[in-house]
């Protein structure tokens, strides 16, 4: 077994050479976004997100024996858990029963009014939290690309900062408080490419995030969530808008560009 702390500083740099080549690919991609350069930058992000936001942390959990507690903490973040209960009202019950088909239907509605308000008038562009529009698929196979990349995320990106770094500076001796926080502000930091907007919204979902973790004491938990959360952004939003657009251009409105 290697100490979580030993592996902790590889996998930060494993991380920081991912945004780094992801940074300068979009970069790229918004000089040339062409339907080939799109091909090429999907492929390649789909290949380095797997290797570096889920295949590394895993394996970090893994070789330093703490996947287990990774993914079920249980006693070692009840006084979190109970804190964050205390602040704000909500238990692992309620996050647990927020799963429902009631609540399915409520997002779907909520995404359909998000894609239609563009629709309206010419004037308004569509909704992000973010400069993400270079992301959002454009083509069915790039639906494709984008829910893999969605439920890459989820699983990934939940194994490293609610599941690694907070053991990992846990061992280095951080307090509790500080293993989690820490990584919700590197998750929100990787999204730099997204503007200030981008970066806020990411740290808003890294808190809720990290709630759903601590007081469901579940990571898969967490998981499901932020994977649904990409395939509504990624995925379930721009599906609406094309299917929405042909829509409009069948009945002789002229949609937004």
């Amino acid at each position: 077994m290697i100490a979580p702390q030993v592996l902790l500083p590889f996998v930060l740099a494993a991380l920081g050479l991912y945004i780094l080549d992801g940074t300068g690919r979009i970069r790229a991609l918004r000089a040339e976004n062409t339907p080939e350069k799109r091909t090429q930058f999907f492929r390649h992000k789909i290949t380095r997100q797997i290797a570096a936001m889920a295949l590394v942390p895993a394996l970090a959990l893994w070789a330093s024996n703490t996947l287990q507690s990774a993914l079920t903490p249980g006693d070692r973040i009840a006084g979190l858990a109970s804190a964050v209960t205390a602040l704000t009202g909500v238990s692992g019950r309620d996050v647990t029963g927020f799963w429902s088909v009631k609540t399915a239907l409520e997002i779907l509605l909520l995404v359909l009014v998000v894609e239609v308000l563009p629709l309206l008038t010419k004037s308004m562009p569509p909704l992000a939290l973010g400069d993400i529009h270079i992301l959002l698929p454009r083509t069915m196979p790039e639906v494709g690309y984008c829910s893999i990349m969605a439920v890459v995320a989820g699983v990934g990106e939940e194994l490293l900062f609610r599941g690694f770094i907070p053991t990992a500076l846990s061992n280095y001796g951080a307090s509790a408080e500080c293993s989690f926080i820490a990584p919700i502000a590197i998750f929100a930091i990787c999204h730099l490419y997204q503007g200030f907007v981008g970066v806020l919204a990411t740290g808003a979902a890294g808190v809720m995030l990290t709630m759903v973790y601590l007081l469901t004491g579940s990571l898969v938990q967490a998981m499901t969530l932020h994977a649904a959360i990409d395939l509504i952004g990624l995925v379930l939003r721009p599906l609406a808008g094309m299917a929405l657009r042909r829509i409009a251009l069948q009945v002789g409105h002229t949609p937004l560009g």
